[in-house]
């Protein structure tokens, strides 16, 4: 009962967006009670979380898959091929990726100890991309935040049309520029 639950709760935000999900309409979805999403999820932020869970494999899969196809690219090359993955992938699961980042599960602690383990692993894919440039592991988490961020700025403020006029195109051409630049400054640190 919980994977099929689950499975309609995805659905719903997948259609209209988590704001429109509500436990009537989730449980007539699911052929349940209301009870029963109680009963698995403790409540709506519950599902939610669990939702975020499932998005959150499914974006690191495809950034994985994405990355090991090109093992011996070069490291810009790579980045490049993550950030239009990372592109791809909002534009195709945008209401379930918006979920991802509501600020209204913030506050939740669940939320930080079930999620936070996932972002680490999606970082940890940029890490190994730069494991050649940066020889520090505190250096390579620091750059991994760091580039992570900027490709999920540019993702964000692409789609939500605040960077100027920005389609899919644009978008990766900020994301190849980013990068470049940040491959640029790995190759020419700054003094001191």
């Amino acid at each position: 009962m919980r994977d099929t639950i689950l499975q309609a709760a995805t659905d719903i935000i997948e259609a209209d967006g988590h704001d429109f999900l509500q436990a009537r309409a989730l449980a007539a979805a699911a052929n349940c009670s209301v009870g029963s999403i109680y009963n698995h999820f403790g409540d709506l932020n519950g599902v939610l979380l669990a939702v975020n869970a499932t998005t959150l494999q499914l974006l690191e899969i495809c950034l994985s898959e994405r990355i090991a196809a090109e093992p011996n690219a070069p490291a810009a090359d790579r980045l490049n091929a993550f950030g239009e993955s990372y592109l791809k992938f909002a534009m195709a699961h945008i209401r379930r990726w918006r979920t991802l980042f509501d600020q209204r599960l913030a506050d939740r602690a669940e939320e930080s100890a079930s999620t936070s383990d996932d972002y680490a692993n999606i970082r940890a894919l940029v890490e190994d991309v730069l494991k050649d440039q940066l020889s520090d592991p505190r250096d390579r988490a620091c750059a991994a935040r760091a580039v992570f961020g900027a490709i999920h700025g540019n993702v964000a403020l692409a789609l939500d049309g605040r960077n100027g006029p920005c389609d899919a195109d644009a978008a990766v051409g900020q994301i190849a520029f980013v990068v470049d630049c940040f491959v640029r400054a790995m190759t020419h640190p700054r003094p001191g």
